[in-house]
């Protein structure tokens, strides 16, 4: 019949490791009669029964346990040994058991993964520093995925986790995998998508705005408006079709550009006009103002009059 130890370590310490499995039936003077597995940190009573540390200090907070009584006038707290229920001093009267401790840590012991095929086995005492390395050990994803397989298995699991941090091939942002897919969808700008309009393929989603823009882009059936609209051809088409406009409308653009050149000639004539007239008018003003400066005595004598 196997034994099993509950949190048992090179040093016994409080660590939580599972349990390892003993090849043979072990001397109850190793068992503690409060948790019923392999002594953990023993410590012994002034009556000589043996606990874990852990379990005999845990009997302290239980008022059927616990008394005190005044000695000199001073209050001392006294626990029953759980065994006998002999009282004894908890501070004075409770010792660590060295020699036990060596005993329990040179008992020897087997892996419990033995099911996932492992076939360690050795002292106690070693058995914690095999435990953290145990190939055959089940643990947790460290990406947080949920998924638990043995040691030996994770750098596989883990080149397949749905968590796995992955490279967008696009931009290059950091990523976990099972995002990637609406990351590329939705958000990533070099993500190359394709032309609702004209069906190209291959464009980034940050250029397609450009590629799609009436003044700028070059989608073959983005509707613009025609170059010669400034003189009044008010034909809209699609960028694919404007060449075939363009060739077939030369006389009518011709006789747009004309229209407005003419337009332009008569506008500008009637400004050189207003021009020559204020000029003339800037004349006469100077040559009064001249006569005035030479003959000032003149322009009295007509305030006179």
């Amino acid at each position: 019949m196997e034994a099993t130890v509950n949190d048992q370590s090179t040093s016994l310490s409080t660590e939580t490791l599972p349990e390892p499995l003993f090849d043979l039936d072990l001397d109850r003077k190793y068992m503690c009669p409060v948790c019923l597995c392999v002594l953990k940190e023993p410590v012994q009573t002034s009556c000589g029964h043996r606990f874990c540390k852990a379990c005999i200090r845990g009997t302290f907070d239980l008022p059927t346990y616990v008394c005190s009584q005044v000695r000199n006038n001073i209050r001392v707290p006294f626990s029953r040994c759980p065994v006998d229920n002999t009282y004894f001093h908890i501070e004075k009267e409770l010792f660590s058991d060295n020699a036990i401790k060596r005993e329990v840590l040179s008992l020897n012991v087997r892996c419990p993964n033995i099911q996932n095929e492992c076939g360690w086995n050795g002292e106690l005492r070693n058995y914690s520093e095999h435990e953290r390395q145990c190939m055959y050990k089940v643990i947790s994803c460290e990406n947080g995925c949920g998924v638990r397989v043995i040691r030996k298995d994770m750098s596989h699991h883990q080149e397949e986790c749905s968590l796995r941090i992955v490279f967008c091939p696009h931009c290059q942002k950091q990523m976990a995998h099972n995002i990637m897919s609406k990351h590329e969808v939705l958000v990533c700008q070099n993500f190359p998508v394709q032309c609702l309009q004209c069906g190209q393929v291959g464009i980034k989603r940050k250029d397609i705005g450009s590629h799609m823009s009436k003044e700028t882009g070059d989608c073959p059936i983005t509707i613009i408006d025609c170059p010669f609209k400034v003189y009044g051809c008010q034909v809209t088409t699609t960028r694919l079709c404007m060449a075939s406009h363009l060739e077939d409308s030369c006389h009518t653009h011709l006789s747009y550009v004309m229209d407005h050149v003419l337009t332009q000639d008569r506008h500008i004539a009637e400004l050189v006009n207003e021009v020559t007239n204020i000029r003339q008018v800037l004349l006469q003003q100077r040559e009064q103002q001249l006569s005035i400066d030479e003959f000032p005595g003149t322009a009295d004598d007509t305030n006179v009059v």
